[in-house]
């Protein structure tokens, strides 16, 4: 991937297939008052959802652990939150 300045704003040339992606895993706490209504996508590189992840709910937070080596289809580098 090249970016037209080192603000990494624009993209210049996408490169080419397949995408190289280092794996790992993590895990994520986030505290919010619509915590109970959020669910969590994986997102595509074109930012397409991809499938939801899992997320365990406690109080006003979410919390999600994830493996990106194990998605299902390939790592997946973006994720949303919101909620409906």
């Amino acid at each position: 991937m090249v970016f037209s300045d080192v603000s990494f704003r624009e993209v210049v040339d996408w490169g080419k297939l397949p995408v190289l992606l280092e794996t790992g895993k993590f895990k994520v706490k986030v505290r919010n008052i619509y915590a109970g209504k959020a669910k969590v996508y994986a997102l595509g590189l074109d930012g397409a959802r991809r499938y939801p992840v899992p997320v365990q709910y406690t109080g006003d937070s979410l919390e999600l652990e994830i493996d990106t080596g194990t998605m299902p289809g390939g790592p997946s580098i973006y994720f949303e939150i919101v909620a409906d």
